[in-house]
């Protein structure tokens, strides 16, 4: 709302601005008057203008700058994990393991991840780029062909459409299931 009524599209030149208008007392109602207004009349998207208490003297209104401001943030990087998941398949069946509860996919079933070498005979797949809201997260998935079953969870594909799968694993396991590599 400031950055509208000062016509400010720099948010590193808002901040003083903003700090001298501190009243010295009654912070807590300005604070949340400020607040109210922004996300009720001078929203982001669709401001209502003719709602607002300041529109006389709204500089992005006069400068017909509404549109433009306040400025969008810059996006910023997100971080790049990377992580290998090993894809063990039998008879039509892949081994999965549920994830820890705190962290990504709590609950969730997974291929388990390979933390050493690549085993002898592993094909890689397609990787696959799944984004998250505070990182994005590559992964790499081995295909192993085994001769028998080791100990734990084996799914068969074709019921991996209703399985609590994360929407990774359920699109590489019917890519799997399809044929596609």
């Amino acid at each position: 709302m400031l950055a509208r009524v000062f016509a400010v599209s720099d948010e590193k030149a808002l901040w003083p601005l903003a700090e001298r208008l501190l009243p010295k007392r009654g912070i807590e109602a300005y604070t949340q008057a400020l607040m109210d207004l922004g996300a009720t009349v001078c929203a982001r998207r669709k401001p209502l203008c003719e709602r607002c208490p300041v529109a006389r003297d709204c500089g992005a209104r006069k400068q017909n700058r509404i549109d433009e401001l306040p400025a969008p943030r810059p996006r910023r990087e997100l971080p790049q994990k990377q992580v290998t998941w090993l894809v063990l398949r039998h008879a039509g069946a892949v081994l999965v393991e549920r994830r820890p509860a705190p962290g990504i996919w709590g609950g969730l079933w997974c291929p388990p991840e390979l933390a050493g070498k690549r085993p002898r005979g592993a094909k890689a797949l397609a990787p696959i780029e799944h984004g998250f809201t505070h990182f994005r997260l590559r992964i790499k998935p081995l295909l192993c062909e085994v001769q028998e079953r080791t100990a734990g969870r084996w799914l068969r594909l074709e019921d991996a459409g209703a399985a609590a799968l994360p929407a990774p694993v359920k699109s590489l396991l019917a890519r799997l299931r399809a044929g596609v590599h």
